[in-house]
């Protein structure tokens, strides 16, 4: 990446550097790097730029490709304080400007730019890693419904069964794109060759996930074979199960039955032992869960689900932590500086309708806002969560108090002194003993 000057090029180091850039500031940014010997480099030398913009149309980091065969053929911006590949799409920024009713993940960057660029304004793409449980998050943010278009090649499946798991974690729609021309690779070869109307009419066609997995399944389906028709059976039977609509479910059973030649009563009898099993476990499981990992989470993750849920965009939460929570008992310097932040905020804005994060200019504060936003086990039911988060909190001010007590009463004080401490003792202990 070189810039032109009236006397010939600089590198993009030392035309930072003559703008005031620190060389501290510009190898964390990640777009220069410094070798064990001490000299500098560009990081992106001699490649095609592809500028990453976070959802609020803010560059935070770069994609370069090169221009020939060589190795590696993209190569992404490092991580550093404001850019998680894993918690950002490419193109995101551009597809929440409009109205959207359905997100398309390909990818690649040129998958996504080509359909773009023909109208597709819903495209996006994951940044050089498989799809992860924060982008799912984000798609949420803005639609439910989500169609994965990856390469249709081997890998491709494999990578679409991967996401469709991630995807299914945030209760979205999944579907998946089938092109109708075999001898086209991807999407960005489609619309090439046979133009944006067909390739809609294929967006129009997408399959739904449970058809698509049951797809995959018939390619091992030999329904001449007693065990590979049992095996079939049990494989549509676990995608059947996690159907939560169960007038959805039967129609599904129904299908299989009649286009596999599969009695229906052993499928039914099959999805309604796994729904059966999964209904037994499910609540404790989730609530065992959660109870070991509010026990063993440290106090900034606890810290961290109270900013979560003050930016959840629900007033009731908001007011009950108001009035539970104040900024002594936020003890993690910089969770606490985000916390004073956004109550001062709320002084001035309706903080349930505005982005918070752009409005925040403190490199220190976004990183600890991003942490927050995309907390991988956030829980889904957020009064649960505050009813645990403020039960932890309780008992943690009380342990305080607890050792406060032990202290005093180890100095030199009088009995009455000593007698009204054992009193608050022992109500400190009967308060933890109910919070159990």
């Amino acid at each position: 990446m070189d810039f032109g000057y009236a006397n010939g090029k600089v590198s993009l180091f030392e035309h930072l550097k003559s703008l005031g850039y620190s060389e501290d500031d510009i190898l964390a940014a990640g777009n220069v790097v410094k070798n064990e010997n001490g000299k500098v480099y560009d990081r992106f030398f001699s490649r095609l730029m592809f500028p990453i913009f976070d959802v609020s149309g803010r560059v935070i980091a770069f994609g370069g490709r090169v221009f020939n065969d060589s190795k590696p053929k993209y190569l992404n911006s490092a991580e550093n304080v404001v850019y998680y590949k894993s918690k950002h799409l490419y193109m995101m920024n551009f597809a929440v400007k409009e109205k959207l009713k359905q997100i398309l993940i390909v990818e690649g960057y040129m998958d996504a730019l080509s359909l773009q660029k023909s109208g597709i304004n819903f495209a996006v793409a994951s940044l050089g890693t498989a799809l992860t449980e924060g982008q799912a998050k984000l798609i949420k943010k803005y639609t439910d419904n989500v169609i994965i278009g990856y390469d249709q090649d081997s890998a491709g499946r494999e990578a679409t069964l991967r996401a469709m798991d991630i995807l299914a974690k945030e209760n979205l729609n999944i579907k998946v794109l089938k092109l109708d021309k075999e001898a086209v690779k991807d999407p960005d070869e489609y619309v090439t060759k046979f133009g944006t109307e067909k390739f809609l009419n294929c967006i129009a066609s997408s399959v739904p996930m449970v058809e698509y997995k049951i797809s995959i399944f018939e390619n091992d389906f030999d329904k001449n074979d007693v065990t590979s028709k049992v095996k079939f059976l049990n494989r549509i039977s676990e995608v059947l199960v996690k159907i939560t609509n169960s007038m959805e479910r039967e129609i599904y059973i129904d299908r299989v039955s009649k286009k596999y030649q599969i009695s229906k009563g052993a499928i039914e009898n099959e999805v309604n032992k796994g729904v059966q099993n999964k209904e037994e476990t499910v609540v404790t499981v989730r609530d065992v869960a959660r109870k070991y990992e509010m026990a063993k989470s440290s106090r900034k993750k606890i810290e961290q689900y109270i900013i979560a849920l003050m930016i959840s965009k629900d007033k009731k939460i908001y007011d009950v932590l108001e009035e539970n929570i104040d900024e002594t008992m936020i003890i993690t310097p910089g969770i606490n500086k985000l916390y004073k932040y956004i109550k001062e905020l709320a002084k001035s804005y309706d903080i349930f309708k505005i982005d918070i994060l752009s409005r925040v200019q403190d490199d220190d504060l976004i990183k600890e806002l991003t942490d927050v936003m995309y907390i991988d086990d956030m829980e889904t039911n957020k009064y649960k969560l505050l009813e645990d988060v403020l039960k932890y909190m309780k008992k943690e001010k009380l342990h305080a108090r607890r050792k406060e007590i032990f202290e005093e009463i180890s100095k030199d004080i009088s009995n009455d002194e000593k007698e009204v401490l054992q009193v608050e003792l022992s109500e400190i202990s009967l308060q933890l003993a109910q919070l159990k």
